[in-house]
């Protein structure tokens, strides 16, 4: 149910609003936050299975590529829990643990988007515009709405 409410936020209501020119990935996030803060073999299938759903309905309602957003919150949710095998204890610990796995992986989107963009548009793609006007909002915009994402679904029992 949350997946679904969160691809519903992501897909209708953040692409009116445009925080900074673009649309943050609190999809990416959520998933994020759920393969990291958990623990457990449980917890790692609840971030793979939240992952690839998250992906697919994105991708169904308002995706650029059917299954791109998929593969990579499933990478997402499958690296997170297997690179953070030990959650961090305390609420500071583990917001620093999770945006050391988001840094890199909101990049990886960036690079994801930029490929999107190049092809969908190889004829009047420009690199600059596309960097300054969708890439760098994308990329901050993402950071800056994972804060609340974090505490609103990070797995209660480790923090």
């Amino acid at each position: 149910m949350r997946v679904f409410l969160l691809v519903l936020l992501q897909t209708t209501l953040l692409p009116r609003v445009r925080f900074f020119g673009a649309v943050p990935d609190i999809l990416l996030a959520f998933v994020a936050v759920t393969a990291v803060t958990g623990k457990g073999a449980e917890n790692e299938r609840a971030a793979v299975i939240s992952g690839i759903s998250a992906g697919f309905l994105a991708d169904a309602i308002g995706g650029v590529g059917f299954g791109v957003s998929a593969l990579l919150y499933f990478l997402t949710a499958f690296f997170g829990s297997f690179l953070m095998r030990r959650p961090a204890v305390g609420i500071i610990p583990a917001l620093i643990q999770f945006y050391t796995f988001l840094l890199p992986i909101t990049l990886l989107r960036t690079v994801a988007t930029l490929i999107s963009a190049w092809v969908c548009a190889p004829g009047g793609f420009s690199f600059l515009h596309c960097l300054t006007g969708t890439l760098i909002p994308e990329y901050f915009g993402t950071l800056l709405f994972a804060v609340p994402i974090f505490f609103l679904f990070r797995v209660r029992d480790n923090a």
